[in-house]
């Protein structure tokens, strides 16, 4: 049997809560009272568990959403040398902006959607990659696995609190990235 249709009140609710949920676990981490995101998302505490049983479910709902503005993005992007600088910039303002998710998606049960969303970051990385390549622009020796590896890193050790704080250290390890499989 297929998915309900929501209604309208009923999608604004489920927005209002992963704009919330977003803002609430960028600002104060993962592991708060899921309460206060009702609060802020001007909902009671029945309308925000049945949408998301529990917190892993809204997280993964939460950075569903970003991966799906990810590349939304991308197809807007041609896949060029900038083009993958551009989208890789993109990515760490979202990573700086949420990075409490990364803590959250740690602690969920769902390792494997989680794979299928990192999955899909990194192969629209990709595309840009080997543009890059093809274009003498982008080390040969970069490799999938390489940004694997720096979705990876961006995600890990950035802490709720200061977002400008965070913004400046995601983007030195973005220019020290780059620096890094520059061709030139």
């Amino acid at each position: 049997m297929g998915q309900k249709k929501m209604r309208a009140d009923g999608l604004r609710n489920r927005e209002a809560i992963l704009k919330a949920a977003a803002d609430v676990f960028a600002r104060d981490g993962f592991v708060i009272a899921l309460d206060r995101i009702a609060v802020e998302a001007g909902v009671g505490r029945a309308t925000l568990y049945r949408n998301f049983s529990n917190r892993s479910v809204l997280a993964m709902a939460v950075f569903e959403q970003n991966v799906a503005r990810f590349e939304q993005l991308a197809e807007k992007v041609s896949a060029t040398p900038q083009g993958f600088r551009f989208m890789l910039d993109a990515l760490a303002e979202d990573i700086a902006a949420h990075a409490a998710l990364g803590q959250a998606l740690a602690l969920t049960e769902a390792e494997s959607d989680l794979s299928d969303l990192r999955d899909r970051v990194v192969e629209v990385l990709d595309r840009f990659r080997r543009s890059g390549i093809e274009a003498g622009e982008l080390r040969p020796d970069f490799h999938r696995d390489d940004i694997a590896l720096l979705v990876d890193t961006l995600g890990l050790g950035l802490q709720p609190g200061d977002r400008a704080r965070r913004a400046v250290q995601v983007a030195r390890m973005v220019e020290l990235f780059s620096t890094g499989i520059s061709s030139r």
